[in-house]
């Protein structure tokens, strides 16, 4: 139903299988929380919130985790990858923010292939720290983190 002209079927009350957004296919309750809280952090980045955002992201990922104090070299590691992907991808966003009117279709373009490398980079970087921590997660904290979703600042 997402076309104007369509018409629902009339077995069904317009949703997919009678199921909705909720049902098998679906998003689930949170992924939309998860999606809402990646649209924060993207207006938060403007307005100079994001490292606390990272901060309590950081501290919530480390307590969903459980994570021990064997783990902490390897956990301080990817911390702070993530520190450093919020603030490149922070301050990309303010780059293009400010580029959004005003400025040629060719430098707007070019500081979207900027931000782009930097997006990639930033993920490498958060990768290369995952790998140890992973590796040294028990099964449940595989588990756990297997279900955590990593957005394009590395934090979400």
């Amino acid at each position: 139903m997402h076309h104007p002209d369509a018409k629902p079927d009339a077995k069904s009350d317009g949703k997919a299988d009678g199921m909705g957004m909720m049902g098998q296919g679906g998003m689930m309750r949170s992924d939309m929380m998860q999606m809402m809280r990646n649209m924060m952090t993207m207006m938060s980045a403007e307005s100079g919130m994001m490292t606390s955002h990272v901060e309590g992201r950081i501290a919530e990922l480390k307590s969903q985790l459980k994570i021990t104090d064997a783990q902490m070299p390897q956990w301080n590691r990817f911390a702070d990858a993530m520190r450093a992907a919020g603030k490149s991808m922070g301050d990309m966003h303010q780059q293009m923010m400010a580029a959004r009117t005003g400025k040629p279709l060719p430098e707007r373009l070019a500081l979207q292939e900027k931000a782009i490398t930097a997006h990639l980079a930033a993920l490498k970087t958060l990768e290369e720290a995952l790998q140890p921590l992973y590796a040294s997660f028990s099964d449940e904290q595989k588990k756990i983190a297997d279900g955590i979703m990593i957005g394009p600042m590395g934090m979400m």
